[in-house]
């Protein structure tokens, strides 16, 4: 009986003492994700050299990139209506959309100019682009080209722990296209700002120049220049309108009311648009481009974008202001493209974007004069 006893007892010490390691690990756990949080630097040593060594490129080549990424769709008919992320991808989700999260810019005071923008009210953006050698010198440029550089990295590394930590979750798709997405348009800023740069003009841009060239009066070829502008739309401008956020003057940036371009726009969406017929097939080229440029839904996981596809649904449908009829699809109210058209079947998104190409089409054809009247009187 004693020696029943003394079992009982040191089976019961046995249990105690896993049930205080367990303890002692769950809240062990819990602090370092606190501490995480509060750090904002969750990773270790092995895994940033690991994605400076993926992010480390030697062929350089600027091309019209359009990202047809098969998107992520997530069925959502498979995840269960209960399920909850796990505290680990809440911190890099929230980590890496911190990051992508619209910033609000310095008021610049009470004059309106550029072109009618109104540059007094509350204005957001979440890309940095490099500021050129105009007017603080190369200590201004190389700063601003740390910051573009540090920006991305940011969002890479917690997109890539994000990716790692979370692979039983039904938003891995998600998190990896995302992933993808960013570390292409990290390339594609290097390979950008190793050939050109932007004459600065109030928080934007009045044109493309060779880079080492600013000032010299030098010409990049139209085609070239449309390339670029598709490019800078990842700097887009926004402000928020009915607790929604809205490109900047509805895109028709610079210009004068919705149907009169100005003479010369200064944001990238306007200079597209102001170009007009010339740029109507590279924007038709990123009707299915994912790439981010800000994020609509910062709270939510899995969040929501406003992505390059939907900036050239707006810019198409500016640049045809006269078209014969409507545009093919009607936006519902509150809704951006991306939305939209994410929630179609691959057949009925390939439909409408077809049917948005048509539309154009027709646009593009010269019109007939108009017939008058000529029996004599």
């Amino acid at each position: 009986m004693t020696q029943n006893k003394h079992l009982f007892i040191g089976f019961a010490l046995v249990v105690v003492g896993i049930l205080s390691f367990l303890g002692y690990s769950y809240y062990s756990t819990r602090e370092s994700l606190q501490e995480a949080i509060h750090k904002h630097g969750p990773i270790v040593e092995n895994q940033i050299t690991n994605m400076q060594n993926h992010l480390s490129h030697t062929d350089v080549t600027i091309v019209p990139a359009i990202t047809k990424t098969t998107p992520s769709v997530i069925d959502k008919t498979t995840i269960k209506q209960d399920y909850q992320p796990t505290e680990t991808e809440k911190l890099f989700f929230h980590l890496m959309m911190e990051s992508l999260k619209p910033k609000p810019l310095p008021k610049l005071g009470p004059i309106i100019s550029d072109g009618g923008i109104d540059w007094k009210r509350e204005t957001y953006k979440a890309f940095p682009s490099r500021e050129p050698l105009f007017p603080g010198g190369t200590e201004q440029y190389e700063g601003s080209a740390s910051y573009s550089e540090q920006f991305y990295k940011q969002i890479i590394i917690n997109l890539s722990e994000l990716v790692r930590q979370s692979s039983d979750s039904p938003y891995r798709s998600f998190y990896q296209e995302t992933f993808d997405i960013i570390a292409q348009m990290q390339k594609e800023d290097e390979d950008f700002y190793n050939k050109y740069d932007i004459n600065k003009v109030s928080l934007s841009w009045s044109d493309i120049h060779y880079r080492g060239t600013l000032g010299n009066h030098s010409t990049v070829p139209q085609d070239e220049r449309i390339v670029a502008y598709i490019h800078c739309l990842r700097y887009s401008y926004f402000h928020k309108l009915d607790e929604r956020y809205v490109m900047e003057y509805g895109i028709g940036d610079g210009m004068v009311g919705f149907n009169t371009p100005c003479n010369d726009p200064i944001l990238s969406s306007a200079k597209l648009i102001n170009v007009g017929v010339s740029a109507a097939p590279a924007v038709l080229n990123i009707l299915e481009d994912r790439r981010l440029i800000i994020a609509v839904d910062e709270d939510k996981i899995p969040s929501r974008f406003y992505r390059y596809q939907d900036a050239a649904v707006e810019i198409l449908q500016r640049m045809f202001t006269k078209a014969q009829r409507p545009f093919p699809i009607e936006i519902p109210q509150g809704e951006f493209f991306s939305q939209y058209i994410e929630n179609q079947t691959p057949t009925e998104k390939q439909r409408i974007i077809s049917e948005i190409k048509q539309w154009v089409g027709e646009n593009m054809k010269p019109q007939p004069p108009p017939e008058t009247d000529n029996d004599p009187k």
